[in-house]
């Protein structure tokens, strides 16, 4: 095969993949309208989880600060590694 012919075979598959992307994004679209025209109930964010992520952290006057120190008894560092045996004197 010369390397013109590769070219123009590279180029056609190239324009074919395009075409095809192209074409799969459109039905995925045309899909999700359809979903959401025979059934308005279904939607990627449904209204409680909306509701209750603004309740649990917009609403909250609590800080980064207050939070870390509120669970300071979950976080563990190093835990299992050579590093928090150096921490603790044993190597």
């Amino acid at each position: 095969m010369s390397e013109e012919e590769r070219q123009r075979r590279l180029a056609e598959m190239m324009f074919d993949a395009d075409k095809h992307e192209e074409q799969r994004y459109k039905r995925i679209k045309k899909d999700k309208e359809e979903d959401l025209a025979s059934d308005p109930s279904k939607n990627d964010h449904p209204d409680f989880i909306d509701k209750m992520n603004a309740g649990v952290y917009t609403k909250s006057a609590e800080t980064l600060e207050d939070r870390i120190n509120r669970n300071i008894h979950f976080i563990q560092r190093n835990v299992g590694t050579k590093l928090a045996d150096d921490e603790k004197g044993i190597i």
